[in-house]
């Protein structure tokens, strides 16, 4: 049953709309010098004092999966933060009318907006050089999110953000 719920989850996710993740960094950054972190001291999230503690959890587990461990004596602090917003709906049911005779024509055509306005919510992580002070990586995400998520669902939900937005790190640079 508990495998049942976890694959419906995860469907749902995939359905909740596109995700686009973007990145900046410092270029002059050797990041493979990044083994341990700890999470920014002063932390202004955004979110519930529960999806703070989503977050840092997830962050445990997508960081250490890249080989990055938290430590008391860390070498980047990580800050995150989100918000959410709503936007229109872009889905409509057409309405049209239209007539012709002879060599006369004319149609009048519209749109009724349907299901109401949806919510957004965009993930913004940063790494700070503990050395220097200065934010030296940042990953982002917006995504569409159900506004009935169970609390199982809503940690799936943050878990795949930081996937996503951790995918890319470290970063390469070309040169």
């Amino acid at each position: 049953m508990k495998n049942l719920i976890l694959i419906l989850s995860l469907l749902m996710l995939a359905a909740c709309g596109p995700s686009r993740v973007k990145y900046d960094f410092d270029k002059q950054v050797d990041f493979s010098k990044y083994r341990t972190y700890h999470i920014y001291p002063e932390i202004k999230s955004g979110l519930s004092e529960l999806d703070e503690k989503r977050v840092v959890e997830q962050l445990e587990r997508v960081l250490s999966l890249k080989g990055i461990r938290k430590s008391d004596t860390p070498d980047v602090y990580v800050n995150f933060y989100s918000n959410q917003y709503e936007t229109p709906s872009n889905k409509s049911i057409g309405v049209g009318l239209g007539t012709f005779g002879r060599r006369v024509g004319g149609t009048v055509s519209g749109g009724i907006p349907i299901g109401g306005n949806v919510l957004n919510e965009s993930l913004t992580v940063d790494l700070i050089d503990i050395e220097t002070g200065s934010m030296v990586w940042q990953g982002s995400i917006s995504s569409s999110v159900s506004r009935r998520q169970t609390p199982d669902e809503r940690e799936l939900f943050i878990g795949d953000l930081l996937s996503r937005i951790f995918q890319k790190y470290p970063p390469s640079v070309k040169k």
